[in-house]
């Protein structure tokens, strides 16, 4: 779609507790999320000559994971000024492009007490502005919560907290700043592990200051939020029907298709699948929906046992791999005969989903026999270490759209 296509008029959404919305039609979001992929960390990573093709001769309306830190947040300054002229070159050839980063659910001691808090920051939430660095335990839960969950002196941090929410408000605006108009925000049942009893207040004014803010300095006027939720309390603000978010997202849940060794599907309630469980409201567009339209994608994590059948206690896990490294396994045909699959399976059981297939991504199973040990899936079909999806994806994203 060309960008004049679409006129955004912002005054409907305005005056919304959860901040001024995109006022995008559900067929804009929609089409928006059809050509989707993600894109982890493309601006640091990979090929990135290769990646700026790929995202403008494929057309691609969305990447995903394009920015963020998990942990090494000490880095960020160098990994913004290196992604802003890279991403505007992405926008130059592909205009319609939103370039999502990430404001994962982790904090380390040693990243966030080397970043100072800029003025802008102390200003949006009414303080005067000192110079000091992030307190790392200003964000943590006061009884103890998810500390050193993720190693030591890394914790989940707690959206309550005041410098919870101006951390969350410092990555959001960094991002934007160099030309991210999407943020994934985690996993809110963690952050907002007890904000959800309080009506999601403290994250709906994270989130409104955070689309204040992209309504003047984006490069279009607005910012989508999702994160790992989908139904409530996780995603309404304060008990009513007003959605968090722009819309939700979460892991696709490949199943296990026992007997056929190494083959998945996609089902209904399996394990915690989000098909047609996405909870619906007033969006932040001011429509409303029965159901919010939802994105699903190949998740990476671990693979505690790769190549064997899980047990019923461990079903998010596919053949022992996660979800991105099962696929990166199988064969070239079945990969390309099984993302047209799960794209028409989309189009008919949940027709408000859209796939967010993987486009460059870290796996957790590195060993491959027939090609080089390497630490990255590539859907490139132009590049040695690709693994030549994009023909099978324009397919996929033609079943979906």
């Amino acid at each position: 779609l060309a960008i004049s296509a679409y006129v955004f008029d912002y005054e409907a959404v305005e005056d919304s507790p959860v901040g001024p919305g995109p006022n995008m039609s559900k067929s804009e979001l929609l089409h928006r999320m059809s050509r989707a992929l993600t894109m982890q960390e493309w601006t640091m990573y990979g090929n990135v000559s290769d990646t700026l093709r790929l995202l403008s001769e494929r057309n691609v309306s969305y990447a995903g994971r394009s920015m963020f830190r998990w942990t090494g947040e000490e880095e960020l300054p160098s990994i913004l000024k290196l992604s802003k002229p890279l991403i505007s070159e992405a926008h130059r050839r592909n205009p319609e492009l939103i370039v999502e980063a990430a404001c994962f659910e982790c904090v380390s001691e040693k990243g966030m007490s080397s970043l100072i808090v800029p003025p802008r920051v102390f200003e949006a939430f009414g303080l005067k502005p000192v110079n000091r660095t992030f307190n790392y335990t200003g964000v943590l839960f006061p009884k103890g919560d998810f500390h050193d969950i993720w190693g030591p002196n890394t914790s989940v941090p707690d959206i309550r907290q005041l410098e919870s929410k101006m951390w969350f408000y410092y990555l959001a605006t960094e991002y934007i700043s160099v030309g991210a108009e999407a943020l994934h925000m985690g996993q809110t049942p963690l952050i907002a592990r007890y904000d959800s009893a309080l009506g999601m207040v403290h994250t709906a004014e994270l989130f409104s200051k955070i689309r204040s803010f992209a309504r003047q300095n984006a490069r279009r006027g607005f910012v989508l939020l999702n994160s790992h939720a989908y139904q409530p309390p996780y995603v309404h603000f304060n008990f009513t029907d007003i959605l968090l978010f722009d819309f939700h997202a979460y892991n696709s849940r490949p199943k296990e298709d026992v007997g056929h060794p190494f083959e998945c599907s996609i089902a209904y309630n399996y394990t915690d699948s989000p098909y047609r469980k996405s909870a619906g409201g007033i969006t932040t567009s001011g429509w409303h929906t029965v159901s919010q339209p939802l994105l699903v994608e190949l998740d990476n994590n671990a693979c505690p046992d790769p190549g064997h059948q899980r047990s019923p206690k461990d079903l998010q896990h596919p053949w022992g791999w996660d979800e991105l490294s099962w696929f990166a396994h199988q064969s070239n045909s079945y990969r390309d005969e099984w993302v047209v699959y799960a794209a028409e399976w989309l189009k008919k059981n949940s027709p408000d989903t859209r796939f967010q297939f993987s486009g460059a991504r870290q796996l957790c199973d590195t060993n491959f026999d027939d090609r080089p040990s390497q630490t990255f899936y590539y859907a490139s079909s132009e590049i040695p270490e690709g693994f030549g999806q994009e023909a099978a994806l324009e397919k996929a994203w033609a079943a979906q759209m």
